[in-house]
C-alpha cells in the first residue's frame, strides 16, 4: 500500500482500485485451486448414487408425462449412463452390476431399464461400488417405485 497526498496535504491510508481487484483475483484463483483439490479425487459414491437414481426419477416421470415408453441405459463398457441424448459418464472408481430383464440387454455391456407410460418398469436392480461403499438401487416392475437400499 503506498500513501497518496492530495493537493490539500493530506494523506489517504485507503487501497487502490487495481490493489483490491488484484487480492480479489487471487483469492478466487485459491478458491478454484482448492475445488480441484477436493472433487480432482473423483466422483464419490454418493454422488454417483445421486446421479442414477435422479435419472430413473427423471425417466419415470417423462415417460408418465409424455406417455411413451422411457429407457434409461447403463453402457458399462463405455463407463455412461442415462436416456438417449443425455447420457453421463462414470468415474473410473465407481463399479456398477446390474440386474435387468433380459428384453432390456442390448448386448456390447449395454442394458437398460425402461419405464412405461403406465409408471411401471421392465425392473431391475443396480448395485453402486466405490471402495467398501456399497448401495443398491432397485426398480420395482410392477409400479415402478426407485429405492436406494444401503
Amino acid at each position: 500500500m503506498r500513501q497518496r497526498t492530495s493537493k490539500a496535504g493530506n494523506s489517504d491510508g485507503g487501497f487502490t482500485l487495481l490493489e483490491m481487484l488484484v487480492v480479489i483475483t487471487i483469492v478466487v484463483m485459491l478458491a478454484g485451486a482448492l475445488a480441484n483439490l477436493r472433487f480432482g479425487a473423483g466422483q464419490s459414491h454418493e454422488e454417483a448414487v445421486r446421479e442414477i437414481l435422479s435419472t430413473l426419477r427423471q425417466a419415470r416421470a417423462e415417460a408418465i408425462r409424455n406417455a411413451e415408453t422411457t429407457p434409461v441405459i447403463f453402457d458399462l463398457r463405455d463407463r455412461r449412463f442415462g436416456m438417449p441424448g443425455q447420457e453421463k459418464a462414470l468415474d473410473a472408481s465407481i463399479n456398477l452390476t446390474l440386474r435387468t430383464a433380459r428384453e432390456a440387454r442390448l448386448g456390447r455391456g449395454e442394458q437398460s431399464i425402461l419405464f412405461f407410460p403406465d409408471g411401471s418398469a421392465s425392473g431391475g436392480s443396480i448395485r453402486v461400488e466405490k471402495g467398501r461403499e456399497t448401495s443398491t438401487i432397485t426398480v420395482r416392475w410392477l409400479t415402478g417405485v426407485i429405492r436406494q437400499e444401503g
